[in-house]
């Protein structure tokens, strides 16, 4: 991550605030309130003045420690400390800080980005071409006509591919892709050297694909308030799915290059016959039968996981294959 004042004064916050939340749980000062800690940025320093003062106070401190030491200090139990992580509520992140871990995030995928530099309302930060860019506050006009700024924008070879709306945690991630990334979606400034994806608008989208996160981590238990969510807006009847992770520029550019119309077209028309016949693979009904309802479902729309279609035309090119080898299936 590279280090600039602003990242480094954002990372220092997110520590103090670890802290105070290891306190709160594994420290012995019942008193303590996890919501008093707050970073401040560090005033300058005498280091000279502040070094003396700091052995006086060792002198001191070593004093009460060895009063200490014949008192009895009680210990939080695992049950207790359970108990005190369930009952507190979580650490509450500034929009800095969740910018910080979405950028994390993206530079993990292949994009470039940084919230305070590659930023587009503080520093009119452009695209550049050949290069794969999530650009910070990019200028949008809101459904009242009103300027706003979609959090990223996202720029491969020049061309707009998508929008990220990232909100606090505790959010609920959905709301926000439905409401705000779908509305910057539509109002997004785009200059006139930018390219736009191929069939734009769809469904007024000026973009194909929408994101929303709040920099937490993907978690099945909470679903909704975890992880990354997405939205390809090429088709009106796509709904929203969570991701793990960011798509990379290349797989965002291969998604977009993706037929789906085509390939549930060849899905459809791809006869079966062949895997039931006594001169094909012979298989058992059931077996042709769920292989038939996983395309179907594919075919409409009712499953999301990419690429199963290829896979099960790989799937069935293979059993061909071996039964034209003269390797015989298993009975």
């Amino acid at each position: 991550m590279k280090g600039e004042m602003e990242e480094a004064e954002v990372l220092l916050s997110l520590v103090v605030k670890l802290c105070g939340w290891f306190n709160v749980v594994y420290g012995s000062d019942s008193t303590f309130n996890l919501e008093d800690v707050e970073y401040k940025t560090p005033e300058h320093i005498d280091y000279k003045e502040k070094y003396e003062a700091l052995l006086s106070e060792v002198e001191t401190k070593s004093k009460e420690l060895e009063n200490l030491k014949s008192e009895d200090i009680t210990h939080k139990t695992p049950e207790e400390r359970k108990r005190i992580i369930k009952s507190k509520k979580p650490i509450e992140l500034t929009e800095a800080e969740t910018r910080v871990l979405i950028d994390e995030q993206l530079r993990e995928a292949g994009w470039e980005v940084n919230t305070n530099s590659l930023n587009y309302k503080l520093n009119k930060t452009l695209p550049e071409k050949g290069k794969a860019m999530a650009i910070a506050e990019w200028l949008c006009v809101k459904e009242d006509g009103e300027k706003g700024y979609v959090d990223y924008a996202l720029f491969y070879k020049n061309t707009l591919y998508g929008v990220i709306e990232a909100k606090r945690c505790g959010v609920d991630i959905t709301s926000a892709l439905n409401r705000d990334a779908r509305m910057y979606a539509k109002g997004i400034f785009v200059p006139e050297d930018i390219k736009l994806c191929d069939g734009v608008p769809y469904n007024g989208y000026k973009v194909p694909f929408m994101f929303a996160s709040n920099g937490r981590e993907y978690n099945k238990d909470l679903i909704e308030k975890s992880g990354i969510w997405f939205l390809d807006g090429r088709k009106e009847n796509n709904v929203p799915k969570p991701l793990k992770g960011f798509y990379s520029p290349e797989n965002l550019e291969k998604l977009m290059e993706k037929d789906d119309d085509l390939a549930n077209k060849r899905l459809a028309e791809n006869s079966i016959e062949y895997l039931k016949s006594p001169e094909g693979l012979n298989l058992r009904y059931y077996q042709a039968e769920a292989i038939e309802a996983v395309e179907n479902a594919l075919v409409n729309g009712e499953e999301c996981i990419e690429k199963l279609e290829e896979a099960l035309d790989l799937l069935k090119g293979i059993l061909k294959e071996l039964d034209l080898c003269g390797v015989k299936k298993d009975a």
